[in-house]
């Protein structure tokens, strides 16, 4: 049986979310999030956690759990919930698994990034996505890197509108079994990058499936993206 309010966690350090401060379809997304934790992700922690490998399992039940589409616009067929939702539901998510939690801190920021600057033709199917389920990972660590230096990572354009994504990540968050991973690179052709790298920095969507797609902690990009975010 499903509880409409999600209960405290950890005696009383996490108290239950109230309506004071939460919609009721916001609490009960987090209600139904605290039963698939209870029921599926926490008692497969321990396990995951010995294997050092992605928690499939437990992301597909992250999955069911419909919380990947709470950061998603309303607009957008989302529950369009708060920051603060995100919140309680991270700090929830950790309690059971934290390398769950991770995982749905980047999906969760980034869905929500993502909709702030993304082209409006990329909308529809980046929400389909979502809704059905996809899960989003994120490439952007490079060996040597600093905030001031561009991008090693490049992206060509291609005559499709898309662009070939080239280049090394030292690290990724998420992306191991990612439905769609984003990949920050540097468009050189980009207005204005020439004299400031910032005006070619370009975020990518990139399928999983692509050849070298980045899909370890380490992984080397050569693959075909849509533009997210650049000129």
């Amino acid at each position: 049986m499903t509880a409409t309010t999600p209960r405290t966690l950890l005696g009383a350090a996490i108290p239950a979310p109230s309506a004071a401060r939460f919609r009721a379809d916001e609490l009960a997304a987090l209600a139904t999030l605290q039963d698939v934790l209870d029921a599926d992700i926490a008692p497969a922690a321990a396990q995951a956690d010995a294997t050092g490998r992605y928690p499939t399992a437990s992301v597909a039940a992250l999955k069911r759990s419909g919380i990947l589409q709470s950061g998603l616009p309303a607009e957008w067929g989302g529950l369009g919930a708060s920051h603060r939702v995100s919140l309680e539901a991270q700090v929830r998510i950790a309690a059971a698994d934290s390398s769950v939690a991770q995982i749905f801190k980047v999906h969760d920021e980034l869905t929500r990034e993502i909709f702030v600057y993304c082209p409006d033709e990329l909308r529809p199917t980046l929400s389909g996505r979502i809704r059905d389920g996809a899960i989003l990972g994120l490439a952007v660590a490079e060996s040597g890197h600093k905030v001031d230096d561009p991008w090693r990572t490049v992206v060509t354009p291609k005559p499709d509108g898309g662009f070939t994504v080239d280049g090394e990540k030292i690290y990724t968050t998420g992306a191991a079994e990612a439905d769609l991973i984003a990949v920050w690179a540097f468009n050189p052709a980009a207005e204005g990058a020439a004299e400031n790298f910032f005006l070619g920095l370009q975020l990518n969507l990139t399928p999983p499936d692509a050849e070298e797609s980045p899909s370890t902690a380490t992984g080397t990009c050569s693959a075909s993206a849509r533009p997210i975010r650049g000129r």
